[in-house]
Order: structure tokens, then sequence, then C-alpha cells
């Protein structure tokens, strides 16, 4: 397999290939050595791109450049130990906070959440037991409790630990709000360049906390159906479990639409979900079903159960991010 790709006219997509207008080196090296066209007829666009998606991730064509590898992402989770610290791992845990694209962005959301929540940044081992020694800067600056001193318990740092679940869970914003009236009280006092990096700083942890909340929510749903109007007086169907699409459908102008979501229903791939936040679905998958849902108009048919999110997670905070704007430099 060379390449794999979706398109409403087949025809004219393949005939663009051959013409003198292609400049592109790559699909002029495709053409060179293709011997033939597969075709997957499906239902909607929707389909399409998850069929899409998932072909790729299979065959890793040699001239798709996207979305090859889609299970390579990055998640930021507490280590199972006594006193729990931050690590950006590949494999996803429950209560893990990502995905994200790049190790790079998970440890920019380290650094961010540990001005959320005081959880220890330092990255050693530390015993039950506590440790002897001596504390280091960050215990006199405030932002460690000195556990590897045996300056707090277990059961001392708890807090911390479940301040963050509650962060990630949307379960608490209280971080956030502090984080945001730390802001207001730097700029208060004039320290503007200061105000402006806890600002972008929080605005990134909100958004990649809203984002994970969304998919997390969505891919813990048993099963879910949305009908989306076709534009010519039909409905565009699909069925989605744990974060993937089980099956799709459509019913034309004309024919009602609940006896062709209840056959779709019955004939729905079975999804047995798997650890981790989004269930073992694909984040792409997961996303492109998410945007598919909340746009075009579709509406939600049946959830078993409703399909919600966290009214206490990071959505709410997207209206401060997006009216986040440079605050004066002197």
């Amino acid at each position: 397999m060379l390449y794999v790709g979706t398109s409403g006219d087949l025809q004219r997509r393949v005939r663009s290939y051959f013409t003198s207008g292609e400049r592109r080196r790559r699909v002029r090296d495709m053409v060179a050595v293709a011997e033939r066209v597969d075709t997957v007829v499906c239902a909607h666009a929707l389909e399409a791109a998850v069929r899409e998606l998932r072909l790729i991730a299979a065959h890793q064509p040699r001239y798709n450049r996207r979305s090859r590898r889609p299970r390579h992402t990055w998640w930021v989770t507490p280590t199972a130990e006594a006193f729990p610290r931050l690590s950006v791992v590949q494999a996803p845990r429950d209560g893990a906070l990502g995905p994200f694209s790049s190790r790079r962005a998970a440890a920019a959301a380290v650094d961010t959440v540990l001005d959320a929540v005081p959880l220890r940044p330092c990255t050693q081992r530390i015993p039950a037991r506590g440790a002897s020694g001596s504390p280091c800067a960050l215990h006199e600056l405030g932002r460690c409790g000195a556990p590897c001193a045996g300056l707090q318990t277990p059961e001392e740092y708890a807090p911390a630990v479940d301040a963050l679940h509650d962060l990630v869970a949307g379960r608490d914003d209280a971080a956030l709000a502090r984080m945001a009236a730390d802001v207001d009280a730097l700029a208060g006092r004039e320290r503007f360049e200061a105000a402006a990096r806890l600002r972008d700083r929080l605005a990134a942890l909100v958004t990649g906390l809203a984002r994970a909340q969304q998919l997390t929510a969505l891919a813990a749903v048993p099963e879910l159906v949305g009908a989306r109007p076709d534009g010519r007086g039909g409905w565009e169907l699909a069925v989605l479990r744990h974060g993937r699409l089980a099956a799709a459908g459509v019913a034309r102008r004309g024919t009602p639409p609940m006896p062709v979501v209840d056959a779709l229903r019955l004939g729905a791939q079975v999804v047995l979900p798997e650890a981790g936040p989004l269930r073992g679905a694909p984040a792409e998958e997961v996303r492109l079903l998410h945007r598919w849902l909340t746009t075009g108009g579709t509406r939600l048919v049946a959830g078993d159960p409703p399909w919600t999110e966290p009214a206490r997670g990071a959505g709410p905070w997207g209206a401060w991010a997006e009216r986040a704007r440079p605050l004066e430099v002197d």
C-alpha cells in the first residue's frame, strides 16, 4: 500500500495526480510505482475519515505523512510510590493527563501542573518512611514539603495527589482559580512580564485539560448514537462505542431514521474498553468523533448512559483562555 486518502469524487481525485499541474515530488514518485487503486465505499464523510486513520495506522503507507503513528502519544501521570511525582509516559494509565503529541509538550505540561498543585518537582524516589538529610532550595521557596528530609509523611502529602486527580478529572477547578488570581496579583503589582508568562502557562494548561476531559468523557460512554443532516433532507448516522466508530449508515430523504438507527445498533462492532483515559481508543479517532458530534448540526439520538462532561472541569475556563491578551510590558 502506497497511500490512503478520502474523496467524494474518486475519478477526479485520481485524474488530478496525472496532470501537468501536479508539481509535488512525492506524488510524482508515487504515481510512477502505483499499479492500481482500491476503493472502500463509505456511508458518509465521518466513516471515510475514520477508515482513513485506521488504514494508515495498520499499513503505514509510504506516502502518507500524517497519522502514521496514532498511538505514539505522551501522557502525564503520577508515579506509583509513597510520594508520587509527575512522570511523562507513553502508555496511558487511568487518571493520566493527555494525550500530547510530543514529549516536549508533555514536559511543558508537567511544569505548569506543578504551578497548580503542590506536588514535589524533584525526580528522586523517596521511601515511605522518608529520608534523612537537609531540605533543598525548593522547600525554602515554599514549593515542596521536603519529604526527602523526613519533614512530610505520606499522609500529609496525600492531599497534593488528590488535588492532581481532582484537577485532571474535572472535579475541582480551584487550582485554576488560584493561578488566575496570581496572574491578576502580579499584574496589579506591575510585574507584567511575570504575569504574562504565568497567564500563557495557565492558558496552555486550560486548553490541555479541556481537551483531555472532553475526549475522556466521550470515550467513557459505552454507546452513543448521533445523527447529522446530510443537506438533502436525510440523515448521516453513526454509532460510537467507547470513543470508536462502531457503525455508520444513512437514512435517505423519506426514509424513517429510527428503524435505520435500530439496525445499526444491532449490527455495530463490539468494543471492549481497555485501561487508560481513552479506553484504548486512538486519540485522533476520539478527537475526530468529538468534532463531528459538536459541529454541523449533529443531534444526539441515544446515549447509554448519557454523555456528560465535568461541571468543574477546564471547559468553562476556555473563555478565559480565549480572552487572554498580551499584557503591557514596560
